[in-house]
């Protein structure tokens, strides 16, 4: 007997939403509460980093707006959105860089079967 194929069409369509629930937006949700919770914790005094990348001290906190204080001089005060704090972190003022080790590279295949190069020499 045949089946109905609308009814196919349907059943895949709503797998397919559920896969796409699981893989895309429960995760998408997931980093946005974590980001308006953050959000919510900043304090007045908090360094925190703007999506733009500039670093500044919150200064004063309004309903919809935090005034920020950015520079070495310490007189530009700029009030940005609440949405637009990106997370809290000190700025790295110093010229040291940290040096992150570089992944060893292996040609051909030789990695794929798990030889190191110097093996097969």
């Amino acid at each position: 007997m045949m089946e109905n194929p609308i009814m196919v069409v349907i059943f895949y369509c709503v797998v397919l939403f559920i896969a796409m629930y699981f893989f895309s937006i429960r995760p998408t949700r997931k980093r946005e509460m974590k980001l308006a919770e953050m959000r919510n914790s900043v304090e007045i005094g908090d360094m925190v980093v703007t999506n733009s990348g500039m670093f500044g001290k919150v200064v004063d906190i309004t309903a919809e707006c935090m005034i920020i204080e950015f520079g070495t001089n310490k007189g530009v005060r700029i009030p940005v959105m609440k949405y637009e704090i990106y997370g809290k972190k000190e700025p790295n003022l110093t010229n040291k860089v940290e040096e992150v080790p570089a992944p060893e590279r292996k040609k051909g295949l030789g990695g794929l079967f798990g030889k190191k190069q110097e093996e097969e020499k």
